[in-house]
């Protein structure tokens, strides 16, 4: 007979606390890093006065690296004491970027006269890049709405300023593009981005904002574009048509006939495209039709005799470039195309793997080491314009990057999805093989010119130091030469990446073509190769296309053949996907 009540078994007892894993290695990091950074500052500020023990240059790396450590550490932990002091620390270099563009200097020294805006480079934008990654750290793990929102709002505030200002002053004052101007678009770029990340953007305030970026851009694109092309067409009238003997051209006429039925097409096009919005419509309808009226007005007649400012270069393409970055960006926030979200997928893949950062550190190290050898070629031997022919990180310090960038960008482009088995979801999916391929394309080579960005932002110190202007446009048509070759080596890493499910294999046949292409330049010197052949290996030759470009020349037609090699590796990617479906 048993008790109601079983006294052996034991009491039942609550659940004991749960405690959150402490993050003691990333505290320990940022404690480091704090210590570190004030210390380099400290050696920064001291050497003004007289040497110290600690260099400013040592003390710029210990500040770099401290900030680093503490960037680490703010990613990391989520305690409130820590968001809150990150967030503090966001708004102290908020208020330093602001000084150091409105403070008049230099502070240090004896100069007779003081000039406002004298720090702006480089602690403006330093101080700016700073307070921005610290605040989008601390807002991924605040939790209370009110500081969150305030947040929010200085992104947004920020943003937009930068992003009307560098406009503003592109329009009103062209010369401040170089240097100012771009660093204060990509700035400003950098917050908007950072705000709509952390909004919804498929509607409310975050698909406004990106909206209305894309109407600046567009209307930036087009007032470049019309700068640069309206004065001259209206200056040089009907004489534009005519050649040396004064009598129409046939090819000059039919080409000028040509352009205007493209503008008057793409007008049409624009007005009848009902998947747009009717505003945007109306805009690019405008923008064609306006185009063609004054190509018609400049066929009949001069009504603007005077020979205008060259605009084109540098101007207008940098301020061209500003518009199309913020209306590119605005296409691949707000756009439901499968390509567009193809891209954004494949972009946001990169940021989320570590390869990218160890790819980014790799080439900014890269290219910092070619700056060093062009710095210490400036001090043997004083060169001549153009001076940047002779930098060596955009030549044989580019080539050695590209041989491992390439590679590391689409070995596994392909072939992951292949391993993974994911390959057959994207094909089985109602978006084409041509989509797949130029989804992968286009990020692998957005990617790839965001890894070239320190190689110009590099020669900003050299007008700095060097208190003395030089020849920056090569450097634009460098880029233009950068991105063509880009094209063609990352069209054939992902020809080679679609061949095989391994990533090792891919990126070694990858790097032996780009290998072979880079020898070019030798072999073509030997006398025992024939002249076409000689001719045939120029073109591919892009080391020497480089120094071209850096020298002031862009050879067309060696970028043309850049860009059609760049489609006839995506031609073969495509079919070797399409190949799937015959077997």
């Amino acid at each position: 007979m048993t008790t109601a009540t079983d006294t052996t078994k034991p009491m039942e007892q609550a659940p004991s606390d749960m405690r959150t894993e402490e993050p003691t290695f990333a505290r320990i990091i940022g404690l480091f890093g704090g210590g570190l950074a004030i210390l380099g500052i400290i050696a920064v500020i001291a050497n003004h006065s007289e040497p110290r023990l600690v260099p400013s240059g040592l003390g710029d790396l210990f500040a770099a690296i401290g900030l680093m450590a503490m960037l680490f550490h703010s990613l990391r932990d989520g305690d409130l004491e820590s968001r809150r002091a990150y967030m503090f620390l966001a708004i102290v270099l908020l208020v330093a970027a602001v000084v150091a563009a409105l403070i008049p200097g230099p502070l240090f020294g004896d100069a007779p006269t003081k000039e406002m805006g004298y720090h702006f480079i480089p602690w403006t934008p330093l101080f700016g890049l700073g307070a921005l990654l610290f605040l989008v750290t601390s807002l991924r793990h605040e939790t209370v709405d009110s500081y969150r929102s305030i947040g929010l709002t200085v992104l947004l505030a920020l943003g937009a300023s930068l992003c009307l200002i560098s406009i503003a002053l592109g329009i009103f004052k062209p010369n401040t593009l170089v240097g100012p101007g771009i660093l204060i678009a990509l700035l400003g770029l950098g917050y908007l981005v950072a705000f709509l990340s952390k909004v919804d953007s498929d509607d409310g305030p975050g698909y406004t904002v990106a909206t209305i970026l894309g109407v600046l851009g567009g209307a930036t694109l087009t007032y470049a574009i019309g700068k640069a092309v309206f004065p001259t067409v209206l200056s040089e009238g009907p004489a534009a048509l005519k050649n040396a003997f004064q009598q129409y051209d046939n090819w000059k006429v039919a080409a000028r006939g040509i352009l205007i039925l493209a503008c008057l097409g793409f007008a049409a096009w624009a007005a009848r495209a009902k998947t747009m919005a009717g505003w945007l419509r109306a805009g690019l309808a405008l923008v064609g039709l306006g185009f063609a009226i004054t190509f018609i007005l400049g066929s009949l007649a001069a009504p603007n005799p005077a020979t205008p400012e060259p605009f084109l270069v540098p101007y207008g393409l940098l301020l061209g470039g500003i518009g199309f970055m913020y209306l590119v960006v605005s296409v691949g926030i707000t756009s439901d195309s499968p390509l567009v979200t193809l891209i954004r997928r494949e972009i946001s893949s990169y940021f989320y793997s570590p390869i990218a950062y160890v790819v980014l550190f790799c080439m900014a190290t890269v290219s910092g080491v070619g700056y060093a050898f062009f710095l210490n070629g400036l001090f043997v031997e004083p060169t001549l314009e153009p001076m940047l022919r002779n930098y060596w990180g955009a030549t044989f310090g580019a080539a050695f990057g590209v041989l491992f960038l390439v590679p590391a960008l689409t070995m596994r482009t392909l072939s992951e999805e292949k391993r993974s088995g994911t390959m057959e979801v994207l094909l089985t999916a109602p978006i084409s093989e041509t989509a797949i391929v130029l989804s992968k394309f286009f990020a692998a080579l957005t990617f790839y010119m965001i890894s070239w960005l320190p190689l110009g932002l590099y020669l900003i110190a050299l007008r700095i130091e060097g208190g003395q202007p030089f020849d920056y446009r090569p450097i634009i048509s460098y880029y233009l030469a950068l991105a063509a070759c880009g094209a063609s080596f990352i069209a054939m890493g992902i020809f080679f990446s679609s061949l095989t499910k391994n990533q090792i294999i891919a990126a070694i046949l990858t790097f032996a073509g780009i290998f072979v292409m880079l020898l070019t330049i030798m072999l073509k010197r030997f006398d025992s190769v024939g002249i076409g052949f000689q001719n045939v290996l120029a073109k591919i030759d892009f080391l020497s296309l480089w120094q071209s470009a850096l020298g002031g020349q862009l050879p067309l037609s060696t970028v043309l053949v850049q860009l059609s090699l760049a489609v006839f590796w995506l031609f073969l990617t495509v079919k070797i996907l399409e190949a799937r479906k015959w077997g």
